[in-house]
């Protein structure tokens, strides 16, 4: 009875020991597998903040170690307005990098090029958008500077007046002074 135990417990740690080997090999190969870029913009979507910091160290990490994939979540990640290290010129970037487009067209599947194709769409109109802002913002700014210098103008102008209409009470104040007398 004693042995059948010990047989039973030496079956257990082996299928135990195998599992976990298992799994890491799942884990390794899975590295390499084509991405699901569309899964995984819904994923990173529904983090919190604080899980949302971890997968950015990760892939961050994954990239420094050479996973190529990580590239791709990255450009994810810097296209997710959540994320804190959203960043639509980052990301454009990326996109119109030669090398890694090459990689894109060679690893992802077609659902996900047409994901990338409305990325790129979306973040073209998103910088057009940022450009035109900020040209209003500089019209903005030149207007308010051309105010400002009016405003300024127009106080200097009222300042000369008021002086002005001093004098002209200190002139009538003498006047009046000497009729009186």
């Amino acid at each position: 009875m004693n042995n059948f135990f010990i047989v039973a417990l030496c079956c257990c740690l082996t299928l135990s020991g195998c599992s976990q080997m298992f799994s890491q090999h799942q884990r390794s190969s899975s590295a390499t597998l084509k991405p699901n870029l569309g899964q995984y913009y819904q994923w990173i979507k529904s983090l919190e903040a604080e899980q949302l910091n971890s997968e950015i160290i990760l892939q961050q990490q994954r990239k420094a170690d050479g996973i190529e994939n990580a590239k791709l979540y990255l450009l994810m990640l810097h296209s997710l307005p959540s994320a804190n290290i959203f960043n639509p010129y980052t990301a454009k970037s990326m996109l119109n990098d030669g090398a890694f487009n090459q990689y894109i067209y060679s690893t992802v599947s077609s659902e996900d090029l047409a994901l990338i194709t409305l990325l790129r769409d979306q973040l073209n109109q998103q910088l057009l958008l940022i450009q035109e802002h900020k040209q209003l913002i500089d019209k903005n700014n030149q207007v308010i500077a051309k105010t400002n210098l009016q405003l300024a103008m127009h106080q200097k102008a009222i300042a000369q007046l008021n002086q002005k209409i001093a004098q002209l009470k200190a002139i009538e104040t003498q006047l009046s002074n000497r009729e009186g007398q």
